[in-house]
């Protein structure tokens, strides 16, 4: 039996771009409006299709499936499992598949995602972006894709999004806080490169500055958006003991059950020695009794993904920003304090 050939891959629009010497963008108007290119280099545009026997099966093919692709840091944080949720629900009402790309907390990995994303035939992107980093977004929005940012911000002209008022909700949580009497709060946060990272650090300064309590010496710490990072350095704060502290804000909700395990295991009880509020308000927070701040990520993601297929299907063509306001939720995990009528942490036992 004679062998088959290998099939011919496919060429993508990158390589139209390259072979006709023009950018991604140009050979996006030349598919979709050719009217906003001068004849010679529409025309050098369908040369090289035909040249490379290109197959447009883009964004205007009436018998495909539309296509969104969704762009998360990680697949492993509740928060973004509830988002993912979200937007599969309501794709299906719109007639829309997912296409689903994990960054797994890289910017390089992000990167590889946008590539393969070019090289799909896909109608829009929700992204949400691993870092401070412009380029994958640029790289996106270059090629002519809708772009929603949801979650997170970046510093580019006039983008569409979806966030929530990180700032707001941070402020809330630590102002109710020292309602509570608590003067010494440590702020356990993620590494500062994202907006929401930015946002909660400015809500927990301006309540502490809008009641007068200046922040301590070391009060702010840094690990990555994980119980077992947030766990790690919370060890290691108990095991310096150069921190008194009666509160903890978690820039999470996964950073604050990580932190409450090395506070138990330490000897010390949440609320009867520490007080503990995250954010999020992930399904897991009701079950341990969290405080925490409730952001609104099935609303999010579902107001991310109609905006998008309004700006597909030219619905509107201006830019859309919607900012959501987050609440607190009040569990048990915080107690009132008086001075002198509750020991400082850290007290760590053996």
């Amino acid at each position: 039996m004679p062998k088959s050939k290998k099939e011919k891959k496919q060429p993508s629009i990158v390589d139209v771009a390259k072979k006709a010497g023009v950018s991604i963008s140009t050979i996006s108007r030349a598919m979709n409006d050719k009217d906003q290119l001068n004849p010679q280099t529409y025309e050098r545009v369908q040369r090289a299709m035909r040249e490379l026997e290109y197959r447009k099966t883009g964004r205007n093919a009436a018998a495909r499936a539309r296509t969104i692709a969704v762009v998360v840091p990680t697949v492993l944080d509740p928060f973004f499992s509830v988002i993912l949720h979200g937007i599969d629900a309501i794709s299906k009402t719109y007639n829309y598949n997912i296409l689903l790309f994990n960054s797994m907390n890289s910017t390089d990995v992000e990167l590889d995602n946008v590539k393969r994303i070019l090289d799909s035939v896909l109608d829009g992107v929700i992204l949400v972006p691993s870092g401070d980093s412009k380029t994958a977004y640029q790289m996106l929005k270059d090629a002519g894709l809708p772009v929603v940012l949801l979650d997170r911000l970046l510093d580019v002209e006039d983008p569409s999004y979806v966030i929530s008022n990180d700032e707001e909700g941070a402020y809330l949580a630590v102002k109710y806080l020292i309602d509570l009497g608590h003067r010494r709060i440590l702020y356990m946060g993620g590494i500062h490169d994202t907006s929401t990272e930015a946002a909660r650090l400015k809500g927990y300064m301006r309540a502490l500055r809008e009641c007068g309590i200046p922040p301590i010496s070391g009060a702010i710490n840094e690990c990555s958006y994980d119980s077992e990072s947030a766990y790690a350095a919370m060890k290691e704060i108990l095991r310096r003991r150069s921190l008194q502290f009666t509160a903890m804000f978690a820039g999470n909700d996964l950073m604050a059950f990580g932190i409450r395990k090395a506070l138990e295991e330490s000897g010390l009880m949440v609320p009867r020695d520490i007080s503990l509020v995250g954010y999020g308000d992930m399904p897991f927070a009701s079950l341990i009794s969290l405080t925490s701040v409730s952001c609104p990520a099935l609303e999010m993601a579902r107001s991310a993904l109609s905006m998008l297929i309004h700006i597909i299907e030219k619905k509107f063509v201006s830019s859309r920003k919607t900012v959501m306001r987050p609440a607190l939720i009040l569990r048990s995990s915080c107690a009132q304090i008086t001075a002198g009528a509750r020991r400082l942490a850290p007290v760590v036992q053996g």
